[in-house]
């Protein structure tokens, strides 16, 4: 059995590239790039492309536009509410987005709202942290001192000595992990169906910000795959994949930050949920 692992660990080490992000010990991450996954990630893309083409057509204020653009919008806001245990209806939702409602309780809600409309209407080249300022602080209505989390998020499996697992980076760790992070995602000699799924990894790997950080990552993948696909493809429902998927991507997550640090689970189940998004 050794010398047949062995015979694989040596194939897929031939085809293994290394990642500009690291993990919380400076190691980076790591990619096994075999054409089964080159192929995942052009299919992901064509069927991303697929999408934008069906929906050409659509303007930003035509009334088919504005149409599918509600009712994306309240399939985001069902599951945003679901993960923030908000229960709303129809009418709620109507309302909601229509700048007509009076419920505080759906206070998240309608500042999800805001930010889903404003990185729909707005250009972006990159996303940068200027951009997730603006992001963080819609989310909160409020401005904030500080972009990225100032609290430790700790839990047993981070204390033990042996198989340590760490549910969020340290504090300290933060400001360096989303620069090297950043800075990879805008890469654009990237294929961008990495750096979307990077966002998605990043986020929930590092949970930069004190709260928000599934939006935030909805968010961002919302603002960098329109700025790489166009308008069309910023219509998508994001956000309301990555919380539907949210327990295959953490397995995925775990397997990923494991030992070798193999980036390549996580790429394929984002890749799978992205595709049933687009569907």
């Amino acid at each position: 059995i050794e010398p047949i692992w062995d015979r694989v660990i040596k194939y897929r080490s031939a085809y293994e590239i290394t990642l500009g992000f690291c993990d919380v010990y400076k190691k980076p991450f790591t990619l096994v790039f075999l054409p089964s996954i080159k192929k995942l990630i052009d299919d992901t893309e064509s069927i991303v492309e697929r999408f934008v083409e069906e929906h050409h057509n659509l303007t930003a204020n035509s009334i088919e536009s504005i149409s599918f653009f509600n009712d994306i919008l309240k399939h985001d806001l069902r599951f945003v509410a679901k993960s923030e245990n908000i229960i709303v209806n129809d009418v709620a939702l109507e309302n909601i987005i229509n700048n007509t409602n009076n419920n505080p309780d759906y206070a998240i809600l309608e500042r999800y709202t805001e930010l889903y409309k404003n990185i729909v209407s707005s250009v972006f080249e990159d996303v940068d942290e200027s951009n997730l300022l603006s992001f963080i602080e819609t989310l909160y209505g409020e401005e904030k001192a500080n972009l990225y989390r100032q609290k430790e998020i700790t839990a047993y499996s981070q204390k033990v000595l042996i198989n340590r697992e760490f549910v969020a980076a340290p504090t300290k760790r933060i400001p360096e992990m989303m620069e090297s992070g950043l800075a990879f995602i805008n890469d654009k000699n990237n294929a961008t169906i990495v750096s979307l799924a990077a966002i998605s990894f990043l986020f929930n790997y590092i949970k930069p910000f004190e709260n928000y950080n599934d939006l935030m990552a909805g968010s961002t993948i919302r603002a960098l795959i329109k700025a790489r696909f166009g308008f069309e493809a910023s219509l998508l429902p994001v956000t309301s994949f990555l919380l539907e998927a949210n327990d295959t991507l953490s397995q995925a997550l775990k397997e990923s930050s494991r030992g070798n640090n193999d980036f390549t689970y996580y790429l394929i189940e984002f890749c799978k949920a992205l595709q049933s998004c687009c569907q």
